[in-house]
């Protein structure tokens, strides 16, 4: 755990340096600074277990603002104030209870995991497997799992299908879920379904269970709305 502590704090202290290169318009150093530091967390992931789902998103955050620092298309998400909001949830990664990311990035982690989904579809082709088994696992890669705390009552949303008059038209439509409080404020992070499928003209599958992360007691004193 004190090798996990000690690499938080460099994350931390180099998020933050990348954060100030941005905020003086040094558009190149912060590029590579966001890249550089993308790439260290990336690789020790796999190692830290004491870091949440949502604060390995901060991968993704860095590497789209990287992105829309270089853009040419005029790509303005996610913005240096964005990146001070991630700085604040990468410094509450190792909490008991930690903060919402304050970005929603499943469809880049979705992007990104089709991408590499494509690859080991190719592989997997070599070895035999399957075509619709290899899609299955895909998908499932894309589930993060819920954390939640022992005794208490949380809710699932079963999404089965909706009824849109153009759903033919739709393409990669998924449905996502978010939970709010009386005053407008996330709590906790946006959750989306896989990609649903046109069964029938009108009619777009989905078959996707939602876990919720917020205990019923929560939800009770906050009054969310769906």
């Amino acid at each position: 755990m004190e090798d996990v502590v000690k690499l938080h704090a460099a994350w931390c202290k180099s998020l933050q340096q990348a954060v100030e290169t941005d905020a003086w318009g040094q558009v190149l150093e912060a590029v590579e600074a966001y890249e550089r530091l993308a790439g260290r967390i990336a690789k020790a992931l796999p190692v830290c277990k004491h870091l949440t789902p949502p604060q390995m998103k901060v991968v993704v955050a860095l590497e789209m603002r990287a992105k829309c620092l270089s853009s040419v298309d005029g790509q303005r998400k996610p913005t240096k104030e964005d990146m001070e909001d991630v700085l604040d949830a990468l410094r509450g990664a190792l909490a008991d209870e930690p903060e919402v990311f304050p970005l929603d990035v499943t469809r880049a982690v979705r992007s990104k995991t089709r991408g590499s989904a494509k690859m080991d579809k190719a592989i997997d082709e070599e070895h035999g497997m399957d075509a619709s088994a290899a899609a299955e696992l895909a998908n499932a890669t894309t589930q993060a799992a819920v954390p939640r705390s022992p005794g208490a009552t949380y809710l699932d949303i079963r999404i089965t299908q909706i009824g849109l008059k153009d759903a033919g038209v739709y393409v990669n439509p998924t449905m996502a879920v978010s939970v709010l409080d009386y005053n407008g404020k996330a709590m906790e992070e946006t959750r989306e379904t896989g990609v649903g499928v046109c069964s029938e003209p009108r009619h777009v599958a989905f078959n996707a269970n939602i876990q919720l992360a917020t205990n019923l007691r929560k939800m009770e004193d906050r009054k969310p709305v769906f």
